[in-house]
């Protein structure tokens, strides 16, 4: 499990000031590769070593809308190993209360 924190950003919401789908993966892959950087996969250590990282199957569950300034942490887990690698994340609030999952 990683955990980071993060401040919704006026490039992450819309016109109404919410946080859209898109920010929610956008900060889930950004902190897989913060996750993989730490422990020594470069982006250019992944290309050489012809993993193939893509984005398939997302299910956003929204339990409460992150506003624009609003502090969050990601919480990345569940990492299972078949034949494919499976990444759940959920999104607090500063009050720790899940926002999305």
């Amino acid at each position: 499990m990683i955990c980071k924190n993060y401040v919704v950003t006026g490039e992450d919401v819309n016109d109404f000031m919410v946080m859209e789908s898109a920010a929610y993966i956008s900060y889930s892959v950004r902190l897989l590769y913060h996750f993989l950087f730490y422990n020594g996969f470069s982006k250019e250590k992944l290309n050489t070593l012809n993993l193939d990282l893509h984005e398939g199957n997302h299910e956003l569950i929204c339990y409460k809308d992150l506003m624009f300034t609003q502090h969050f942490f990601v919480e990345l887990k569940h990492f299972y190993i078949d034949d494919k690698i499976r990444i759940k994340s959920s999104f607090f609030n500063s009050k720790n209360n899940a926002v999305q999952r």
